[in-house]
C-alpha cells in the first residue's frame, strides 16, 4: 500500500509536494522527524486532515501520537486516505485554512437563528 502525505512546512513556498511511503512505519517516522525536537514546545500550529477529520494543534506530542499505533482504533484513518499535513505561524492562519477544508459541511457556519 502506498501512503500520500501532502506535506507543507512552515516556510514552504510553492506547490504542497506530495510525499509517498510504502510503509505505516515509514510514515511514523517521517512525522517523528518533523515534530522532533519540538514536541510541546512549539512555535507552529499544525493542521492535519485525513478523510473529513481536521484536526488544529500547536502540539507536536499530539500529531505524533496520531500516527504511532495508540490512537488507531480511535482513528483508522490511514487505510489508503491522503493525509494533509501542513504548518502555520498562528492558530488564526490554521483556522482559516481549517474552515476552507470544512466549507462543504453543513456545520461550518451558524444558521444565524
Amino acid at each position: 500500500m502506498i501512503y500520500k502525505i501532502h506535506y507543507a512546512k512552515l516556510d514552504l513556498q510553492g506547490d504542497i509536494p506530495c510525499l509517498e511511503f510504502t510503509s505505516i512505519e515509514e510514515v511514523r517516522s517521517f512525522v517523528t522527524s518533523i515534530v522532533y525536537p519540538l514536541k510541546m514546545a512549539n512555535e507552529k500550529v499544525y493542521v492535519i486532515a485525513i478523510q473529513d477529520e481536521v484536526i488544529v494543534t500547536e502540539n507536536g506530542l499530539l500529531v505524533e501520537e496520531l500516527f504511532d499505533g495508540n490512537l488507531n482504533s480511535a482513528y483508522p484513518f490511514y487505510e489508503g486516505e491522503p493525509i494533509f499535513i501542513q504548518e502555520y505561524p498562528s492558530y488564526e492562519d490554521a483556522y482559516k485554512v481549517a474552515l476552507d477544508m470544512k466549507e462543504e459541511s453543513p456545520l461550518c457556519y451558524s444558521q444565524g437563528q
